[in-house]
């Protein structure tokens, strides 16, 4: 093999290279998705077999493209076994809150928001469960957001 062949192999191999790590770069920034973390979970006893769950959690935008949220979700989860929440609208849990003068950290996130790309926000969400209080805070949620473009991303956790 002469010296040229090599040269130019090796100049093929970095141009090759260069073209992947920019697709793969400028693909990952339009990767649409959040990620995040819960940190903190509130029960409050609505009757005797039904509670309100609390849920406060940070999330972060990390595309380039803002998250149009137009649903979310809110379930406990057992294992595999997922035990869904009805959950409020951003009106009835400041209602609930103004009624019970409980403290606000975090604002409600509600459908129609938009997380900007390279965001990161702190809400909370509260959903009812129809089971009783005892357990409910040490159990484990998974929230799961829905993007108008059918694209779906959760964060799955329990209070620290």
């Amino acid at each position: 093999m002469s010296r040229q062949f090599i040269v130019m192999l090796l100049a093929a191999v970095v141009v090759i290279g260069v073209a992947l790590y920019s697709t793969v770069s400028v693909n990952q920034k339009h990767l649409l998705t959040l990620t995040g973390s819960i940190d903190d979970v509130r029960v409050r006893p609505l009757t005797p077999d039904a509670s309100l769950v609390i849920v406060d959690f940070t999330t972060t935008n990390p595309s380039a493209v803002g998250f149009d949220l137009i649903q979310m979700e809110l379930d406990k989860m057992d294992g595999d076994k997922a035990t869904p929440s009805g959950l409020l609208t951003k009106s009835e849990i400041g209602g609930y809150f103004e009624y019970e003068k409980l403290p606000r950290p975090n604002p409600v996130l509600g459908i129609g928001e938009m997380i900007r790309g390279g965001q990161t926000v702190k809400r909370m969400i509260a959903g009812r469960f129809e089971l009783p209080e005892a357990g409910l805070a040490g159990a484990t949620y998974r929230i799961r957001f829905h993007h108008i473009d059918k694209v779906d991303a959760e964060i799955t956790g329990r209070k620290p």
